[in-house]
């Protein structure tokens, strides 16, 4: 993916948005028929493109704040307890 031109209403092809977000470009494949995860841009039947916007809306979308990271930790730890 080129830096170059790049703004957040660019369009990324599925090894871009894959590199983007770390993962294989199959798992993109095979969240379209799911309905899950990013939306996209439908070309023709096998042609589809990523807005850019619509990648990092989904990253945001994911992010879990540290305190609900914490306050899980918390529950698991007090369930350990209660079942020693």
């Amino acid at each position: 993916m080129s830096a170059i031109g790049m703004d957040e209403h660019s369009f990324l092809d599925v090894r871009e948005a894959a590199a983007l977000l770390g993962i294989a470009p199959g798992s993109l494949y095979h969240w379209l028929p799911e309905g899950r995860g990013i939306p996209v841009v439908r070309l023709s039947p096998r042609f589809i493109r990523f807005r850019l916007e619509d990648v990092l809306a989904w990253i945001a979308e994911k992010c879990i704040p540290l305190a609900n990271d914490a306050m899980v930790k918390e529950k698991s730890k007090m369930k350990r307890m209660v079942n020693r």
